[in-house]
């Protein structure tokens, strides 16, 4: 069963979680859900649509201030991949977190305008297992680290601290937050997590396969099919 809303900006308020859609963003629900562990090829039965055309996902501002570390992760299923498309960007201009596609997957850090990127140059999303894939970032002040299926792809190291979520202003999934001709991303995604800690490597694989409850510790904000909230 699937809900199309075209030519129509709507806002939710899912227990804390602003959910924004513009001009045809789908959410699709699929009956007969049965809380089976997530891999690769089987999502969860819900998952957020985005048509690359405005729609996206917000959480309201200022939501992350004050975290000294934060581990930002999703399954993701690009259906096409544009210029610069966002898997999500955290703050504005030169002060911000972002994790994109630009012919590669690439993680970087804008502090008072000095950037600092991370790239795998190596990443085909569309070749593995139907096209859905893990992606994690893990920021901490002073560094990030991206994961591919809980496999490490990617490091960098500042020489000065930065805020490890941005200037807290904007938090979108799926779109950049200052506009300009940097496209929307266009697929799917589900189980977003965000964590007030650093995750390690062994602790994102053995998330993988596991469905985590709302109020699991360290967990400040997750979507997906059964919960929609935020700390």
């Amino acid at each position: 069963m699937k809900f199309r809303l075209v030519d129509l900006l709507r806002s939710w308020l899912l227990s804390g979680l602003s959910l924004v859609a513009r001009c045809g963003f789908l959410l699709a629900l699929v009956t007969g859900f049965t809380a089976q562990p997530i891999s690769a090829a089987e999502p969860t039965n819900s998952v957020l649509h985005f048509d690359g055309n405005g729609s996206y996902l917000e959480l309201p501002p200022h939501s992350l201030d004050g975290y000294k570390a934060i581990t930002v992760e999703a399954w993701v299923r690009p259906e096409r991949l544009g210029f610069n498309t966002r898997f999500f960007e955290f703050g504005t201009q030169k002060d911000r977190l972002v994790a994109s596609w630009d012919g590669s997957y690439n993680v970087h850090v804008d502090s008072g305008g000095v950037i600092k990127w991370g790239f795998f140059n190596h990443f085909l999303s569309r070749n593995e297992n139907n096209g859905w894939i893990h992606l994690a970032v893990v920021s901490d002040g002073n560094s990030f680290i991206g994961y591919l299926n809980g496999s490490l792809i990617l490091q960098r190291r500042f020489e000065t601290p930065f805020k490890p979520s941005g200037d807290g202003k904007k938090y979108y999934f799926g779109k950049a937050t200052f506009g300009g001709e940097i496209e929307d991303f266009c697929g799917q995604m589900d189980e977003i997590r965000i964590w007030d800690k650093v995750l390690s490597a062994d602790e994102i694989k053995e998330g993988l396969a596991r469905r985590l409850p709302w109020g699991t510790t360290h967990l400040v904000a997750l979507l997906n099919s059964d919960t929609n909230r935020l700390k």
